[in-house]
Order: C-alpha cells, then structure tokens, then sequence
C-alpha cells in the first residue's frame, strides 16, 4: 500500500475538520490582481525577543476563519529553523 492511498483511507474528507482559526488567510484566499507582495527576513538570537515579536505580530494576521472578508491587504507570516 501506497503513502497516498494509506493517507486518503486514513484522512476522508468527511473526517477531517479544520480550525479554520488556527490557520492563516493567505492558505486559502486568492491572490488580489495586481499582486505586490513584501518580503523581510530576520534572523532571530534572542528567544525572549522572537516570542514577543510574534506575540506581537499575531493580532495583525487574518485567520482563514474570515477568509471571505473583503480586505484590501493582509499579513502572513512564515518561520523556519
């Protein structure tokens, strides 16, 4: 048996719910025309810093909860090791 036929046995669709609340806008909006888009990247030493940067960014990021809200722009934000 597959990966992919194990997962969708595993994962129906029925089954399967979404916080729509923990998830970021941008996973299911579409791309406004035309598209601009900003990209900043930092590199993060101190812990206590890093948190309150995204404690503080958080407010400021739409969740796909209202990811049918006409905005005319948003936030998202990504994080890697």
């Amino acid at each position: 048996m597959g990966l992919i036929t194990a997962n969708r046995d595993r994962f129906r669709r029925e089954d399967v719910t979404l916080q729509l609340d923990d998830i970021q806008a941008l996973i299911l909006r579409n791309r406004p025309e035309p598209h601009v888009g900003i990209h900043a990247m930092l590199h993060i030493d101190d812990t206590y810093g890093g948190r309150d940067l995204i404690a503080r960014l958080a407010p400021h990021i739409p969740s796909a909860e209202g990811f049918h809200d006409d905005l005319d722009s948003w936030t998202g934000v990504a994080f890697s090791h």
